[in-house]
């Protein structure tokens, strides 16, 4: 049986004010979606450095798990939908508990990679959260499908995307190529994040990216 405990991760920075997110994670776990996986702080934090943008924007995790990025993003004032499998009901309803223990109004969508459901339909996103979504190449091309997607239905919408390293054979170039789109590199933020129990994460395999259409350019 899985049981969930309920923790508290901060944020901090120089010259801005602390923000926390309290999020169940598994204590015997087994359900990958429960554990929160270093990538999903690492994005969270990039969240927190880009909060003026993320403040009223329309914000979409996908396979959100623990979903600490968007809770994140709503805490700090962005419009949110989190979503994980339709086949993962469990971490569904996970999602609903911590928007809840977070006093936040959040969407939670059913939302499978590759799947173009009423779920999806609707939605606009300014900001796509992704945190450690590539970890089978199998769910490569579903996964950025389903990004193309939503970067057609929303013109000027971004991809952050946190990608941990777990084998240098494993490389996204091909597909960002297959799918005509282009990757920024972005440094980890100098944010100060403490866990639960007060550790400190390790983000030494992950790596942030922003990724938007290659043919999508800046504007200003």
């Amino acid at each position: 049986a899985m049981t969930a405990e309920v923790g508290t991760v901060a944020f901090s920075s120089a010259g801005a004010p602390l923000a926390e997110v309290r999020v169940g994670t598994a204590v015997s776990d087994g359900h990958y979606a429960m554990y929160t996986w270093p990538s999903a702080t690492a994005l969270a934090a990039l969240v927190f450095q880009q909060r003026e943008r993320v403040r009223g924007a329309s914000v979409l995790e996908i396979s959100a798990g623990t979903g600490i990025p968007g809770l994140l993003a709503a805490v700090l004032g962005g419009c949110v939908v989190l979503s994980d499998y339709a086949a993962a009901p469990q971490a569904l309803e996970n999602l609903k508990r911590a928007a809840t223990l977070n006093s936040v109004d959040v969407q939670v969508a059913a939302i499978s990679w590759g799947v173009f459901g009423a779920a999806i339909a609707d939605l606009r996103p300014d900001i796509v959260l992704a945190a450690d979504c590539l970890y089978d190449s199998l769910d490569y091309d579903n996964f950025f499908a389903t990004c193309v997607y939503l970067f057609r239905a929303r013109p000027g919408c971004r991809l952050w995307l946190a990608y941990h390293i777990r084998s240098s054979s494993k490389s996204l170039t091909p597909y960002l190529h297959k799918w005509a789109l282009k990757a920024t590199a972005i440094p980890l933020p100098a944010v100060d994040v403490v866990l639960p129990g007060g550790r400190p994460p390790c983000w030494d395999s992950v790596q942030l990216y922003e990724i938007c259409p290659a043919d999508d350019f800046e504007p200003g």
